[in-house]
């Protein structure tokens, strides 16, 4: 018979069998492995993230910086890739350096490009341009638009992108030219002129912002640092609808800086279809500009008056002919040939606009500068501008267009046609309106 100790030893042995058999048929806790998938590289996924265009115009330019001919022959080689390029091609390089330049961050619509480019270029539509303005037409919504100096003053205009970009930094190059993936754009540039010193980058991204923002402050800082871009869209697309530009622009002209206005201008502007609109805006800065102690401006509106009379261009293109290169002389041939064929109709309604901004700035300047006067006309007490007396003289007919017209519903020239009226001294013998048939011995 088991002593009570035993028996305890062995319930204890027993109990600690069973425990140590459970403990084994616990079934084991799976670890759960997350798996790892492959990442491709930031310059992979860069790469994959670009349009089959986009890719094909930088593996381009790629084969062509690693081809290893001569230099005259790769120079050819550069203008052949450059314009050969498909249409679809040609957008797509445009939108690799608008991405680079950021100028997708200002947010242009196409409603509001297109709003722009027809109050500045007179167009809706890229490509409805007429040649005359464009260097080359890359696609339907690609051109290199002309300016008069040299090739590095072109620019693209791109409606797929909304942008302009300066033709000198439409360019893709490679930080290692033996990786395809290292493409990336020439580094920015610092540009200095008189007055200012400022990034490549900056420039383009305010010439978008003016263009198609209209932004006053970017206005403000091109006109210092881009005058040359600005005063084009005056002189070579007829753009007179911002108040800064147009005073900047004629302030200039005055000062005679022939660099800047290597183009011929008028009041009014001629597209290349021949059709034409008055500078509203450039006469409003004649209006704004003179005063008694300066009236360049005021005697430039009345050369532009006297020009429009008559068909034979008797004042020529005296201060707009600048220089004198084949060029520039094409274009002062065209002006000249434009106003030529401006119906007598035309020419009147002309006059009649220089009129109506002229003789409030003639009256309120009568008696502070002699430039302002004839002094012929001033000793009969005739207090019409010397050139609106001038062209009714030339031209009889003229006074009874405007009449006929209503003077255009110009309130200024409305005034001026009434006191020509109330002067009897400007009446013939039978009483019809003859100013023409003025005498001094009849004052």
């Amino acid at each position: 018979m088991m002593k009570p100790i035993h028996v305890v030893c062995a319930l204890i042995l027993l109990l600690f069998c069973c425990c140590a058999e459970e403990k084994k048929e616990l079934p084991k806790k799976k670890i759960k492995k997350e798996s790892v998938t492959p990442q491709k590289s930031d310059r992979y996924s860069k790469w994959d993230a670009l349009t089959p265009d986009q890719r094909s115009v930088i593996r381009k330019w790629f084969d062509y910086y690693n081809d290893s001919t001569d230099d005259d022959s790769k120079m050819r080689e550069w203008y052949d890739l450059k314009y050969s390029l498909s249409p679809e091609e040609h957008d797509a390089e445009m939108e690799l350096n608008v991405m680079y330049y950021n100028v997708g961050n200002l947010h242009i619509s196409e409603s509001k490009f297109r709003k722009r480019l027809k109050e500045i270029f007179g167009y809706e539509n890229v490509a409805d341009m007429d040649d005359l303005y464009l260097w080359k037409r890359l696609s339907r919504n690609t051109v290199i638009v002309e300016l008069p100096d040299d090739t590095d003053r072109y620019f693209y205009l791109s409606q797929s992108s909304r942008a302009v970009i300066d033709l000198r930094k439409m360019h893709i190059s490679f930080s290692n030219y033996d990786d395809l993936l290292s493409y990336k754009y020439e580094s920015d540039s610092v540009i200095t002129n008189d007055t200012a010193r400022f990034y490549e980058s900056d420039l383009f991204y305010h010439r978008n912002n003016y263009l198609f923002n209209e932004s006053a402050s970017s206005c403000a800082l091109l006109l210092v640092c881009d005058k040359y871009f600005m005063y084009h869209l005056v002189m070579a697309f007829g753009y007179d609808g911002d108040r800064m530009l147009n005073r900047s622009f004629l302030w200039d002209y005055m000062q005679g800086l022939p660099n800047l206005f290597d183009w011929p201008f008028s009041v009014v502007y001629f597209y290349p279809d021949g059709k034409h609109k008055i500078r509203h805006g450039l006469l409003n800065a004649v209006t704004e500009l003179s005063s008694s102690g300066n009236s360049f401006f005021y005697l430039w509106a009345e050369e532009e008056l006297e020009r429009y009379v008559d068909d034979n261009q008797e004042t020529g293109n005296r201060k707009n002919s600048h220089k004198a290169d084949c060029f520039v002389s094409s274009y002062v041939t065209r002006l000249d040939s434009f106003i030529s064929t401006l119906s007598f109709e035309e020419r009147c309604e002309v006059i009649a606009h220089i009129a109506n901004t002229i003789y409030p700035v003639f009256l309120e300047n009568l008696d502070g500068n002699c430039e302002y006067i004839d002094f012929w006309l001033h000793s009969c007490n005739i207090n019409v501008p010397t050139s609106f007396w001038n062209a009714i003289n030339k031209e009889h007919n003229l006074l009874s267009e405007i009449e006929r017209n209503n003077c255009y519903g110009l309130p200024h020239l409305q005034e001026l046609l009434t006191v020509i009226r109330s002067d009897p001294r400007f009446y013939d013998e039978e009483g019809n309106l003859a100013p023409w048939s003025f005498e001094l011995s009849s004052k």
